[in-house]
């Protein structure tokens, strides 16, 4: 977690763009089984997207485990418990992608995208912190 300033900003800047559900702090699993709470759960219904979102100041180790479990635990996971929340019908489901999208400092996007690549993650997108307090790239954000 990052910190209550940079997640305020990420919130902010995905809530900008119509088209995206986000919850904050969303529980994946079964709890005192196997749980975990992502910042986000940002789901792009245009795109068909349902990212798991992570906030980081510093890339640290339980961030580079997620990304490596996250085609073997999470994704697979968030996709069941969207389809039993009937959130996505299980007759559309394989049209939905399941992503992880990692907002970082900019320093830090380069190695969290080849950590991506090196696990397999599908589906993965990165942004820089410091882009979701540029109001240049608000605009973007508006449908």
């Amino acid at each position: 977690m990052a910190g209550d300033i940079w997640e305020q900003a990420v919130e902010t800047f995905l809530a900008m763009d119509r088209g995206m559900f986000v919850n904050p702090q969303y529980l994946i699993g079964t709890p005192n089984v196997w749980e975990a709470n992502p910042d986000f759960m940002a789901l792009a219904f245009p795109e068909k997207t349902a990212w798991m979102v992570e906030v980081t100041k510093r890339p640290r180790a339980s961030l580079f485990d997620k990304i490596r479990d996250f085609e073997k635990d999470y994704a697979p996971r968030i996709r069941h418990q969207l389809q039993s929340m009937d959130v996505i019908r299980e007759s559309v489901s394989e049209e939905w992608k399941i992503g992880l999208w990692i907002f970082a400092p900019k320093m830090d996007l380069e190695i969290l995208k080849s950590k991506a690549q090196t696990c397999g993650v599908q589906t993965y997108r990165s942004t820089s912190l410091e882009e979701t307090l540029d109001p240049s790239a608000w605009d973007t954000r508006f449908r």
